[in-house]
């Protein structure tokens, strides 16, 4: 945890040193059927990491912002209308990746407009 968190500062230093702000996302969630080809410490680390990584964005949300990206990203290879955004449960396909980043641009959109807003305040 402590190497982690070490990354995260590193991380937070060299992105905020110019007023950015530092988004993490959570890591979505393996598919089952995949979990096979994936050590179970590996799944396990995956969403250790991701709380860590909410968590340090609470500590620090002056300059840090945490996604939930791993809430949006559908846990089976194909999601409830039908669409297949990771077809081996892991990687995204090309229509999988277009899918998630309209969903998430628009949130780092926001996030950089509030950094701009607080920028042209100061």
């Amino acid at each position: 945890d402590a190497a982690w968190r070490s990354v995260l500062d590193e991380l937070r230093q060299i992105t905020t040193r110019r007023g950015a702000q530092l988004v993490l996302l959570s890591s979505p969630l393996l598919d089952n059927d995949q979990e096979a080809n994936t050590r179970r410490s590996e799944y396990w680390r995956f969403q250790h990491l991701s709380r860590i990584a909410e968590e340090y964005a609470k500590e620090h949300a002056d300059t840090v912002t945490f996604i939930d990206l791993g809430s949006h990203v559908c846990t089976d290879v194909a999601c409830p209308d039908g669409d297949i955004v990771r077809p081996d449960g892991l990687h995204y396909s090309y229509e999988g990746a277009v899918r998630t980043a309209e969903w998430l641009m628009p949130q780092i959109e926001a996030i950089a407009a509030e950094v701009r807003s607080r920028s042209a305040t100061r």
